[in-house]
């Protein structure tokens, strides 16, 4: 729905929330407008944000050809979400290449693991069967897509079972998918080093590791020398291209001018490598870690206390009045790249500076992790509302309760790489 969270402002005389007095289906914060996006509302990447990633990497580097292939569907495809025994997949192509879509995820589903899947696409110059004879095994909550029949300049790859991400020039990248045994069929090479080879019909097979990055190097008939860069899917997650450069880090990465800079939240690893001709190069820096403990008072107070000095206070008893907690926490002068993090079991949780309101949110089972940048004083106060038993849907374990785990304070850490 949103690839970056956002958050609501508050007018003169009214906020931009949705909830049931205003006519929608259900309430929502009033001021959180995250829906746990790929880039979180105070700008903390989350897992997804690098999982697209790959995504958009790919269409960058592979886009315009992929645009213009047809999707199909195959025959006897999946079209009943309750059916969790049959292998959802699809094709798009166009000649004799394409890619294979392979989809074995479902959210609060367990689909069935399948193994020595094979897959079998008609072309406009034949059937394509992709992998060999062994096939693949595709496990419960895997999704990924492979190629067939692209042209690398005069190299063909028949297939691959591994999942395209980038390129820079002549040098290709690619990731693991889980539970995949990665190998290439490439048609036209004349001399293959870095990796087992073996002869097949249609080409030369080349298989390498599933679990570590691996290089091999490929001569074809005209003498050009191609690289291919296998990565795991989670390391391959860490992957970054800007502008032709490609680089390789757990912190995530950005351009200022001529500045690389690297960030990363509650982590102070900011390792990084650039790649270079066949290989990647350390160039990352691990900082300082900062103390992340944070003072807190518990105050007296209760619901009637709140809703005198509050109307925004309301958002706590949407489904009644219940019991209370409230806190008054001390921050740090410089508050900048800092951010609070709450480990609390309630039913919605807001931070206010002095009598305004900064952040709120739902519970949602993990903590909630509000940026500091914008408070104006020394100390804000968080209240936390009673969750009730079976109040609303929740998708972790504890589901009732009033508590406030604790505190942390978490900086979000950058530093300028050289290169």
């Amino acid at each position: 729905y949103l690839y970056h969270g956002g958050t609501n402002p508050i007018g003169k005389n009214s906020t931009m929330q949705e909830s049931r007095a205003t006519g929608y289906p259900n309430d929502v914060p009033v001021r959180s407008y995250d829906f746990q996006a790929a880039i979180s509302e105070c700008g903390i990447p989350r897992g997804q944000y690098h999982r697209l990633r790959l995504l958009h990497l790919f269409l960058r580097d592979f886009g315009e050809a992929f645009a213009a292939m047809t999707s199909f569907l195959p025959e006897e495809a999946v079209t009943d979400r309750r059916d969790t025994a049959g292998l959802r997949w699809c094709v798009r192509a166009r000649g004799d290449a394409g890619y294979v879509f392979v989809n074995n995820y479902q959210r609060l589903a367990a689909l069935s693991r399948h193994e020595g899947v094979r897959f079998r696409v008609c072309t406009e110059t034949g059937t394509v069967a992709l992998p060999g004879p062994e096939g693949l095994t595709v496990e419960n909550g895997v999704y990924f897509f492979l190629p067939f029949g692209l042209r690398l300049g005069s190299l063909t790859l028949r297939y691959a079972t591994v999942q395209p991400v980038c390129r820079r020039g002549d040098d290709f990248f690619f990731a693991v998918p889980r539970g995949l045994a990665p190998s290439y069929l490439l048609d036209g090479a004349v001399r293959i080093e870095g990796a087992a080879v073996a002869q097949e019909e249609g080409g030369l097979r080349v298989q390498v590791p599933a679990e570590e990055l691996s290089v091999f190097t490929v001569t074809d008939a005209d003498g050009k020398v191609i690289r291919f860069v296998t990565l795991p899917m989670e390391e391959a997650e860490g992957l970054y291209k800007l502008g032709e450069r490609v680089y390789l880090s757990r912190a995530g990465l950005y351009e200022d001018g001529e500045d690389l800079i690297a960030y990363r939240y509650g982590n102070a690893d900011l390792s990084c490598r650039v790649y270079e001709e066949g290989r990647f190069r350390e160039i990352g820096t691990v900082v300082e870690p900062l103390p992340e403990s944070v003072p807190y008072t518990r105050l007296p107070g209760d619901d009637r206390h709140l809703l005198d000095n509050s109307a925004l206070a309301q958002e706590l008893f949407l489904d009644g009045r219940k019991p209370v907690l409230l806190y008054e926490i001390a921050l740090p002068q410089d508050k900048t790249d800092w951010f609070l993090s709450v480990d609390f079991v309630g039913d919605v949780a807001q931070l206010y500076d002095g009598k305004r309101l900064l952040a709120d949110q739902f519970y949602l089972g993990r903590p909630w992790d509000v940026a500091l940048d914008a408070v104006e004083g020394d100390t804000v106060t968080l209240v936390i509302s009673e969750l009730k038993k079976d109040g609303c849907y929740l998708e972790c374990d504890v589901r009732e309760g009033l508590r406030l785990n604790g505190l942390r304070l978490k900086r979000m850490y950058r530093a300028a790489l050289r290169q």
